[in-house]
């Protein structure tokens, strides 16, 4: 009887044992992206950043939403899914999430750049050739945009979010946009702003590589202030001119080159954020988070950008669209050529 109880215990605290284990990362996947989620305890497996804080379903959720809606953004072909992993860490209150890339190689780590000479017309949207200096490409590019199948035992992108801002409430996860109280951020826009800069709004942090926004991107000269970065796409240019916005919604008085007549959208230092754009409130890229504002959408303005960067967009708004009068004119030829092979006929 005693043995028989001491083999109760024994499998009892084998069976307490075994639920203190952490559970292993949760897995869920849509038509572009693989993703993780690691839990307390758990370890990244690139970054080797253990998580400090457990997922719930709720938050999960409002993660794949987000992915979801970037999965539909592009038409590119994937050449394998996309792995990002999510986890929770200690970061300081200013910083909500950061989104780091891996960089693309032919071989095992270090990481460093892949780097193209010489860039096409599809890598730049359309523009044409531009060359002279080294191109970074991540992963995300490499596999997503180019269709390029890299074998990797890692995450191709890592997102780390604040567990501070977990922890006092300061993250909403809600599907509803209408419940985020004033204080909060919300988690979509989060994970939107962030994805953002492994698709092209980022810097590779080498002097020597450049980014496709970089390529896209010129310096001009104004009077009273640093030099700012403009992008200058295309596709970008042609929107804004559009919408009658331009270097004249900016809040300067007088540009050194004197080229009113230029367009272009400001970019932060290192060409990640758009920065005091002030003729385009509604965008995702801003340099600052603000919270109780919710934005599930890039923008036209981003679209653009992402265009201009090279990506196929699935449901593209800058596809010229006939006018009215060119229709008609269309319809009358198409009867008159009707109208004349049933003559001949």
């Amino acid at each position: 009887m005693k043995l028989r109880s001491l083999f109760a215990v024994a499998a009892l605290a084998l069976l307490v044992q075994v639920s203190m284990v952490a559970a292993a990362p949760v897995v869920r996947e849509n038509g572009a992206f693989s993703c993780t989620f690691y839990n307390d305890g758990e370890t990244e497996s690139w970054t080797g950043t253990p998580g400090n804080v457990d997922w719930s379903d709720a938050q999960i959720a409002s993660v794949m939403r987000a992915m979801d809606t970037i999965a539909g953004l592009f038409s590119n072909e994937a050449s394998r899914k996309v792995n990002v992993s999510f986890v929770y860490v200690n970061q300081t209150i200013g910083t909500a999430a950061s989104a780091v890339p891996l960089m693309s190689t032919e071989s095992s780590p270090p990481y460093a750049p892949k780097t193209k000479t010489v860039w096409t017309a599809d890598d730049l949207g359309g523009r044409g050739v531009a060359s002279g200096s080294a191109a970074s490409v991540n992963n995300l590019e490499d596999v997503w945009k180019y269709g390029h199948y890299l074998p990797s035992d890692y995450a191709d992108v890592v997102v780390t979010i604040s567990s501070a801002l977990h922890l006092n409430n300061s993250l909403y996860y809600g599907a509803s946009a209408s419940g985020i109280q004033g204080f909060q951020f919300d988690m979509e826009t989060v994970i939107l702003h962030e994805m953002a800069h492994p698709l092209g709004f980022y810097a590779p942090g080498r002097s020597d590589s450049k980014t496709a926004l970089e390529v896209l991107t010129s310096v001009k000269s104004y009077a009273g202030s640093i030099d700012p970065k403009f992008f200058d796409g295309t596709t970008t240019v042609a929107y804004l001119q559009k919408h009658g916005m331009g270097i004249l919604d900016y809040p300067y008085a007088a540009y050194e080159t004197n080229d009113m007549a230029s367009l272009g959208v400001e970019m932060s230092k290192d060409g990640s954020h758009i920065s005091k754009w002030v003729g385009y409130k509604d965008i995702l890229m801003g340099d600052m988070a603000l919270s109780g504002v919710v934005r599930r959408n890039y923008s036209d303005l981003e679209l653009a950008m992402f265009k201009d960067m090279g990506w196929s967009l699935a449901n593209d708004p800058f596809v010229a669209v006939p006018e009215p009068s060119s229709v008609i004119l269309s319809l009358f030829g198409l009867s008159g050529l009707l109208l004349r092979r049933r003559r001949t006929a």
